[in-house]
């Protein structure tokens, strides 16, 4: 089997640099998952919603595995989503809402996979965000700035309390 990572691989932005505000100084937040089920799924809305609380933006972002996007996953506010038709086999964004989401400024870029998506890995390599958090596990978690260690046995609720948990600790020097 050929890995497209190798014929066409996925390039960080050269001028980006990593920024570990402290939590009430983060105004930006993205989160970029892959859909799995209702519950992660309902779990990735309550964290949007905890963030809100804190007067966070919030623009999460779910793969849905598939040619097409079905139609009960309308994009709201805060939740868009997209399929295997919004990355091309150069692994570059394809429409404008996935391209904004990769190149928007986050001040942390929450990657709440749990397994390794590559559709999800291609958006967060690529992201300007000034911190990209997420599993460790994961075969490009040295992409990101802040790895969580969690077993494969833990799911989605553990790696967001970590997460959260992290984030919090956050301070100034």
């Amino acid at each position: 089997m050929i890995k497209l990572n190798h014929i066409f691989p996925i390039k960080s932005p050269a001028n980006r640099k990593v920024v570990a505000s402290p939590f009430k100084e983060v105004k930006r937040v993205g989160i970029i998952y892959p859909y799995t089920n209702e519950v992660d799924l309902n779990l990735i809305k309550k964290y949007t919603n905890y963030l809100k609380e804190y007067k966070k933006e919030v623009m999460t972002f779910g793969y849905i595995p598939g040619k097409q996007i079905p139609p009960q996953f309308i994009p709201k506010l805060s939740f868009d989503y997209f399929c295997d038709q919004s990355i091309s086999i150069t692994n570059k964004p394809k429409p404008a809402a996935l391209a904004n989401f990769s190149e928007y400024q986050y001040d942390v870029l929450i990657d709440a996979s749990v397994v390794t998506c590559f559709p999800v890995k291609a958006i967060v390599v690529q992201s300007n965000a000034k911190l990209k958090i997420g599993a460790a596990h994961l075969d490009y978690s040295d992409q990101l700035d802040f790895q969580i260690n969690i077993n494969k046995e833990k799911k989605l609720r553990y790696l967001l309390q970590q997460i959260d948990h992290y984030l919090h600790l956050l301070k100034n020097e």
